[in-house]
């Protein structure tokens, strides 16, 4: 149901300012609006205060992600430890499981503010440590690039600096190509004056060294150009091995320092919750600016607007009348065509369906209906119908309220984890009519055989599984059609919800009455009844009555214009609707579809495990086990998802497309858009 909604305007000393948003804070009773343009006042600007602020949340953002990749490299720093016979421990700092939002009341929220220095002083040494293990990380990289350019001298045994020219010689060391040191040798032997010696290197490269008269020199190491060798650049009082050592004792002095870092860092996750509150703190700081930012001002007073749910108007009046006395505000009417904010007001059952038709877009007030109540009593219909396992309906259920006992959630969270739960019932409805349980072949004549409604797996079960997945297409179909009429005529648009809407009711009314005997027969098959009914001669023509209204209604009332021929012709065009509708209810074939996909998986896992139980004496039931285990959890997850996504795809474009538009904004009180924080106001 949607709340109405009101607008508030409150007119105050720049005095007040502070205290009526900090009780509008608490109250969480008015969404704060740019107020309306003023003659003789201003905006304020507080871009640059903003900026600040969102500075210091990026410094939050910061340590959030730097704590987690810690937390992460912390791990795999224990397992290479282990694989490298060394050892490395840190003391993992353990939040509770389910600690994402944590409620707190407004004076404690309030609280951290105090903590301010000290929190930012804790960012900034993570900053400090991140640096460090940069220089760290750049240090380490730049030793072993060292190393891999001197591994190719590592057989060269003399010091680099000893390779250096004489007043008559001059020396060369240096590196070529396998495939090139033919060609040099032959060049080397063929120069007077010349000694030298070839190093093995690596796969594709070879050392040499060379000593050669000055005169002959130049000749030859244009040589060496040509054949791409390369010049080593080393003048070390050290040999290459001794310089890999030596770079090897560097890159572990800084993977020791590293690793200390990383235990400092990590230590800091015990502060985790105080930076996700110090960051709610700050975001709220920024929505206080930007409330400012919106209000009309001069120099000595403000002018506020913001929008309020009707019925909260007397706890909104004693909120205003605690700040100040000077304090003075007007109620008023929303005007003419102003969008509303969205508040839906729903039970505490249709509440986690609230979110699917959230998904698609929030009702817009004057605009929609909420169309939850129907969303909620579909969506746990087709859900079960699609996973269909009386078996996995108990997991989900039981599963889902021990997850949600867990989670303890902020109120208005985890209403994702109560809609599957939900629908786990549902699915254990639809799995108990259908003598499915874990996919097993229930035993004839047993209890649960007798209870059985169908088998969808059975020759006739399917074909009855697909003409109710039809039937049940059908209604839904015709339930957003019908709606859209109801909402037409409250909206005085009698005329467009007869051509538009109940136009396709008395056709599918004249449809079922022409066709009784067939609609008697498969009513007859999906229920194993035996209903003999002998049908008037007249009735079909009263089917074709209801149908002839339908048509006509088209023909006349779907769309207004005025010169009959066009109106008449324009009618005609929407008779093609029918084949839209149409092939709408065959895109329910998804709910048979899916169905027997789960109890196909479920199925297939069972026999193969029945294969090696048969195959494998006593390991074989190990194996099945195992199996079993696997594949029906497989199967509950992945056709779990299924349902979720192709039931929201039923609400979306099958049904809210018959009446729905959407386009509206949730109501979002001043104070209430925090991320890891959930203040409760009435502690």
């Amino acid at each position: 149901m949607l709340a109405d909604m009101k607008k508030v305007m409150v007119i105050g000393h720049r005095s007040d300012r502070h205290a009526l948003l900090r009780e509008l804070h608490k109250s969480r009773l008015v969404e704060i609006i740019k107020t309306r343009p003023i003659d003789d006042t201003i905006r304020l600007d507080n871009t640059e205060k903003m900026s600040k602020f969102q500075e210091k949340i990026n410094k939050l953002q910061f340590a959030f992600k730097f704590l987690k990749d810690c937390h992460i490299a912390a791990k795999k720093a224990v397992v290479d430890a282990k694989k490298n016979g060394t050892t490395y421990e840190y003391k993992q700092i353990k939040e509770p499981m389910f600690s994402n939002v944590k409620v707190m009341s407004y004076d404690e929220f309030m609280d951290i503010s105090t903590r301010e220095v000290e929190i930012l002083a804790l960012v900034a040494d993570l900053e400090d440590i991140n640096q460090k293990m940069i220089s760290l990380a750049a240090e380490k990289n730049k030793l072993e690039t060292e190393n891999k350019a001197l591994a190719v001298y590592s057989n060269v045994k003399a010091p680099f600096s000893s390779f250096k020219d004489t007043n008559k010689v001059a020396i060369y060391l240096g590196t070529i190509d396998n495939l090139n040191v033919d060609a040099l040798k032959e060049e080397l032997n063929a120069t007077d004056g010349c000694e030298y010696e070839i190093f093995e290197g690596d796969l594709k490269t070879s050392v040499v060294a060379i000593a050669v008269l000055k005169e002959n020199s130049e000749k030859l190491f244009a040589k060496l150009h040509e054949l791409e060798s390369d010049r080593c650049q080393n003048n070390a009082d050290k040999n290459a091995s001794e310089l890999i050592e030596a770079n090897n004792n560097r890159i572990n002095e800084a993977e020791t320092a590293r690793l200390d870092l990383l235990t400092q860092a990590v230590e800091k996750q015990k502060f985790i919750r105080d930076f996700k509150t110090l960051y709610d703190y700050y975001s709220l700081r920024v929505q206080r600016l930007e409330a400012v930012d919106c209000f009309a001002a001069t120099e000595r007073a403000f002018v506020l607007e913001g929008w309020y749910p009707a019925k909260e108007e007397k706890k909104l009046k004693e909120t205003l009348d605690g700040v100040s006395d000077t304090l003075i505000y007007e109620f008023m009417e929303p005007e003419e065509g102003a969008i509303q904010p969205t508040l839906v007001k729903q039970s505490r059952f249709f509440d986690p369906f609230q979110g699917v038709t959230n998904m698609y877009a929030p009702p817009l007030k004057g605009t929609d209906i909420d169309p939850t109540i129907f969303v909620a009593f579909f969506y746990f219909l087709f859900f079960g119908l699609m996973l269909a396992d009386a078996a996995y309906g108990l997991i989900l259920m039981i599963g889902g309220l021990i997850l949600y006992r867990l989670m303890r959630p902020a109120p208005g969270r985890g209403n994702l984890v109560l809609l599957i739960t939900m629908c786990g019932l549902s699915t254990f409805i639809w799995g108990f009519l259908f003598g499915s349980w874990f996919a097993i072949d229930i035993p004839a004549g047993s209890f649960l055989d007798k209870i059985t409604w169908f088998k969808p797996l059975d020759a006739d079960g399917a074909m009855m599984m697909l003409i109710l997945s039809y039937l049940l297409g059908f209604i839904h179909i015709l339930t957003g059609i019908i709606i859209n009429g109801v909402h037409l005529c409250k909206q005085k648009q009698v005329m467009a919800a007869f051509g538009q809407s109940f136009s396709w009711v008395f056709v599918f009314i004249g449809l079922i009455i022409f066709a009784f005997n067939m609609v008697v027969s498969l009513i007859n098959m999906l229920f194993r009844t035996s209903i003999e009914v002998t049908t008037p001669g007249w009735l079909k023509y009263v089917g074709i009555a209801f149908i002839g209204l339908g048509v006509l209604c088209i023909l006349i009332f779907s769309n207004n214009k005025k010169n009959p021929l066009k109106r008449l012709f324009g009618g005609v065009a929407k008779l093609y609707d029918g084949v839209s509708i149409l092939s709408d209810i065959l895109s329910y074939s998804r709910l048979f579809g899916l169905g027997l996909a789960s109890a196909v998986v479920g199925m297939v896992v069972n026999q193969v495990a029945m294969v090696f139980i048969n195959m494998i004496p006593y390991v074989g039931y190990v194996v099945a086990v195992v199996i079993l285990l696997v594949g029906h959890v497989f199967n509950l997850a992945i056709n779990t998802l299924g349902a979720y996504i192709h039931d929201c795809r039923l609400q979306y474009i099958e049904f809210f497309g018959k009446f729905y538009t959407g386009g509206g904004h949730l109501f979002v009180p001043y104070g209430s858009k925090t991320k890891y924080t959930y203040i409760d106001t009435t502690k």
